[in-house]
């Protein structure tokens, strides 16, 4: 069955719906494709916005490609979604205009991942620590796992000292890690993990939307290293952008050159301040509900 008819929840929807009705708000922000159906259900006075987060037609083409099993999205599905708002929030400036272009509205807001509060000063020097952080998702346990297999070894043999740790329930597809690698699962805080890592890895080779974890590195101060893919939607002299072959030898020279380290860490942190801050990354959506608000 298609991914968004499958989720949609017409319990839910009911139950929004009246409670809307109760609350009589202006604006009604829905998260989702699959929530549309709320949307249709308010009456005409009330602003709609759904917030999409990701294209999920795309999304599971992209999980299909690195072999998972694929959870069909109808691409005919998501723009009727798209239909059942005044405005589309897409994630990324590419998905804004592929929106544009594919449903012919000119309805689309850009609202990306703002930074949370910037790390503090490192505590002292980290030690050869790589970090990967993710969600149990195709695209990531296949980068990770390539990476161990062909990007790992090299590491290693490179700089024996090095240990990679990876956070999240992406480990839980690693039960049985290589040598120097630590799987952590969920933390509690993500700081103390970002506070000793020297370098943030992303080896995914295949996604959509925005690449939070690559924000979340920036946000962190950190130096980042990933591969082009794993770049969508971000920008920044924090991260050395490879091709997956050249991941190897980036880290290496990260984890060896402790002033290379530290450049990029800085730019990471001067990026978080300057281009992913809230005022920034939500101008447009501010503006479109201050417009709606007070027209």
């Amino acid at each position: 069955a298609d991914l968004i008819r499958r989720r949609e929840d017409p319990h839910f929807q009911v139950v929004a719906a009246y409670l809307l009705d109760r609350v009589k708000p202006d604006i009604v922000v829905a998260n989702f494709a699959w929530t549309a159906g709320l949307l249709r259900m308010l009456p005409a006075s009330v602003c709609k916005i759904l917030d999409t987060h990701d294209i999920q037609h795309l999304r599971s083409e992209a999980h299909t490609l690195v072999g998972g099993e694929a959870v069909r999205a109808d691409k005919a599905v998501e723009i009727e979604a798209w239909g059942a708002a005044d405005y589309v929030v897409a994630i990324q400036a590419a998905e804004k205009d592929l929106i544009i272009k594919t449903s012919g509205r000119n309805n689309v807001i850009l609202a990306g991942h703002a930074a949370r509060p910037l790390a503090a000063a490192r505590k002292g020097e980290p030690g050869p620590i790589v970090l990967f952080v993710g969600n149990r998702y195709g695209p990531n346990t296949e980068g990770l796992r390539r990476f161990l297999a062909e990007s790992w070894p090299e590491i290693r043999r490179r700089a024996p000292q090095a240990v990679l740790e990876v956070a999240g329930l992406v480990g839980q597809d690693f039960p049985d890690p290589p040598e120097g690698v630590r799987v952590l699962g969920v933390v509690p805080d993500l700081a103390e993990v970002y506070e000793r890592a020297a370098v943030v890895v992303n080896p995914v080779e295949v996604g959509t939307g925005l690449s939070i974890k690559v924000i979340e590195a920036l946000c962190a101060g950190r130096a980042v290293v990933s591969t082009i893919a794993g770049m969508r939607g971000v920008e920044g002299e924090g991260v050395l952008q490879v091709k997956f072959e050249k991941l190897a030898e980036a880290i290496v020279k990260i984890l060896q050159d402790p002033q290379e380290r530290k450049r990029r860490e800085a730019a990471s942190v001067a990026f978080a301040a300057t281009e992913l801050t809230p005022d920034r990354i939500y101008r447009e959506l501010f503006n479109t509900i201050e417009l709606r608000l007070y027209k």
